[in-house]
Order: structure tokens, then sequence, then C-alpha cells
């Protein structure tokens, strides 16, 4: 999945716990924001306080970024034991009660932060909140529960899709430790981390200061009384940082069909023009097809369509995060021909021959994501959650056109 400025992340592994799904209700566009931070450093944002549907995330600047070697792949053992018993509740009564309000709690991870995120009908929320509290900031990692999550992490790591195998392994190529790390945990750390591993990760890295709060159907006075009583922990740790490095990384399958994702060092969210220009870019590039068994019209796609008559999928893609970042593509291809198409696709990056009906275009496509994101619950509700960890406010929808529109040709030339 492709990442944006405003959409959504290259990668979200969620981990779901299943309960009763919300009834669904029409949606309005969003008439307010607030934005607040609270003691410990807590960044508070409500939106939409009117809607029939309540969205609420806590989320912390934590994931698999901030773990070394010895570490490597325990943010998905946090992950996994999201719903576990805590201090104030047990596993079956944070089941049972989320259930029986009819709400839907999960936990999903990126490579720079975690987010437990409840939704439920707006009439039903202030009970649900205790239990969202309780996932987030009162674990205990209870060793015998923590030990019957292993089959789940066993099975979870090895059934990873090959194409995203592909971006696992680019990221591994490009940043080694850091942003490096997998969202999965590697198979040489199943059943190693315990109570205690668990429990230091946590302290150290969900802590106030690196923790945010977001809502979609909650007045901000509501969730400014629920921040305050997340008491999350006061530790202090820095990021790990990721210099980006050119090679590569490659894992032999018994298959005909090729995987292989291919990226040069992009923007990161401290430069904003030049992340909106990689977003445009990827625009211009475009994601594939659009419609089933469909082509694409983007020079892009016809230039990497000349290398051979196989078959093939290729899309664009652009993965920004807090210090760097990843631009190019992903291919799907047979193995014979492979080759032949990742070299026309490279070749096309490098010269970058577009014109100015082709940024136009491109600026087009992405407004049309802006307005689509700015229409939907779920999706502005992300693109929140993504705004305030990395720039610690909000741009309007208006704010975000017009950066769009002041964006040249030359200016994504020059990013290339």
């Amino acid at each position: 999945m492709a990442c944006s400025v405003i959409g959504y992340p290259l990668l979200r592994n969620p981990s779901v716990r299943h309960y009763v799904a919300t009834a669904a209700a029409e949606y309005t566009p969003m008439i307010s924001e607030c934005v607040k931070i609270i003691a410990g450093k807590t960044i508070i944002a409500a939106v939409n306080p009117t809607s029939p549907v309540a969205l609420v995330s806590v989320i912390f600047k934590a994931g698999p970024r901030n773990e070394n070697y010895e570490s490597e792949g325990i943010s998905h053992a946090v992950r996994i034991c999201a719903g576990l018993t805590t201090s104030k509740s047990t596993a079956f009564g944070i089941a049972r009660n989320v259930q029986q309000l009819g709400g839907y709690l999960t936990v999903s991870s990126e490579r720079e932060f975690t987010s437990y995120t409840l939704k439920i009908y707006k009439n039903n929320l202030a009970p649900a909140l205790h239990y969202l509290r309780d996932v987030s900031v009162c674990q205990l990692f209870r060793h015998w529960e923590v030990a019957d999550e292993i089959p789940r992490l066993r099975y979870e790591s090895p059934t990873i899709p090959d194409n995203i195998l592909a971006i696992e392994l680019l990221h591994k190529a490009a940043y080694r430790e850091g942003l490096g790390n997998s969202l999965y945990c590697p198979k040489r750390h199943i059943g190693k981390f315990g109570t205690d591993a668990l429990n230091e990760f946590v302290s150290n890295y969900f802590t106030g200061s690196r923790c945010a709060i977001v809502s979609s159907g909650l007045s901000f006075e509501k969730l400014e009384e629920f921040a305050c009583s997340v008491d999350a922990s006061t530790e202090m740790c820095s990021d790990i940082p990721s210099k980006y490095h050119e090679r590569e990384c490659r894992k032999d399958r018994l298959s005909n069909l090729a995987h292989v994702a291919v990226a040069v060092e992009g923007s990161s969210f401290e430069n904003r023009q030049d992340c909106i220009a990689f977003a445009i870019l990827q625009k211009i590039a475009g994601h594939g097809p659009q419609v089933k068994r469909g082509g694409s019209q983007t020079s892009f796609y016809k230039a990497v369509a000349q290398a051979s008559e196989d078959i093939f999928a290729v899309g664009a893609f652009n993965a920004v995060y807090s210090d760097s970042g990843l631009f190019g593509f992903i291919l799907n291809a047979p193995s014979k021909t492979a080759g032949s198409f990742v070299k026309a696709g490279v070749e096309w990056l490098r010269s970058l021959q577009i014109t100015d009906e082709d940024v136009v275009r491109g600026k087009q496509n992405f407004k049309l994501d802006v307005f689509d994101t700015a229409n939907s619950i779920q999706a502005y509700h992300n693109n929140i959650v993504h705004q305030l960890l990395f720039t610690e406010k909000l741009a309007s929808v208006e704010n975000i056109l017009s950066e769009i529109d002041a964006i040249s040709t030359d200016d994504i030339k020059r990013v290339r």
C-alpha cells in the first residue's frame, strides 16, 4: 500500500480483537478541530464531535525502529499481546464488555508507532473508554498468557505474502537497523520475549512524551478528561537514527513469479515541500491498474510494458518517515523476464521525462485522495494520527491543497 503525506502508511499489520462491529452511520464533513498538549507532553486532538460513531485512538511513537538486534521483533510481540489481562481488567472481561457494548477494539503498528483504537457507537463510549485505557497503558504481560500467544507469533511470521516480504527486505537493505527492522518477529526470536522484556520495552517507549490521543465523535473536553486518566510512563528514550544505504537483499523462493521492490531515498516529514512533491510523483507514475484486469495509461506503466510481452504488475510507492523516506516501485512478473521489467522501471525513474500535463494530472489525483480522506471517518482519523505524531499540528484541507498547487514541474524533477 502506498504512503503519501496524508494517506495511509506503506504497510500496516493490524492485530484485531474481533468484537461486534458497529452499525454504519451517515458521515458528515469535519466541522471542528482542536489540538492541545497536556501534562507529560501528551498531544490530544478532537475532530467532528457530532459524529454518531466515535473513534478514539491512543498512539505511541514506538515500533520496530526502536528495537535493537537483541530486541528485534518485540513490537510484534507487544502487538499480539493486546487485550490480555491488565492491572485492572481480565482478558475475558475486556472481550466480554467491549463486545456487549458493541465496540471494536484494534491495535495496529507501523515502523514508527503503535496505535490502540476503539470504534463504538457514541452512546456507549463512556464505559468502553475504560477498556481502551487498560489495553494501552496497563499491560501486565503475565508469562503464561504471553506463552499462549507464541503459536500465533509462530504462525504470523512465516506467512508474510511475497510482495510484503519484498518491502520488508527493501527496508532492511536501505536502513539495516532502526527503520530497517521488520514489522514481524524474526524466527530466531520467537518465544524469546518474556514478561520482563515486554514490560521494559513498554516502560521505555510507551511514554507520555511519545503519546498522542485522537478522537472523532467526542467533545474536546471529554477527550481531555480521558487523556488525563491515561497514566503513561515518564521514561525518556530517544529514537535510533536510521541512515540510508545503497545495497540489496534477496530471498530465494521456489516460484515462477518474482516480487521486486526498488527504491531510492525519498523525503521525510521534516521537508514538507519535497514530501508533497514525491507524493505527486507517485500519482504521476501510478499505482497500477485502477480497474480489475485493466491497464494503465501512465508513462511509467507504458515504459515498463515495452520491456517484454509477458504479464506483469507494477506500481509506485512512497514511504514517508520522521527522518527519512523511500520512493520507488514494486513489480510482480515472471522470474525469467522480471529483470528486463526492472531495468525499464529504473531507467524511467532516472530519466524522469515528465511534462506539465503529467504534473497537472498527478496533482488532480492527489487532490482527489485528499478529498476522499477528508470525507471518510477512518481515513481522516488515521491522517490526524500521522500529522500529530510527526508535526504536532494539523494542516487543514485548504492548506494542503494550496501546498499541492505550489509544487511545480521543476520541484518534482529536483527531488528524484
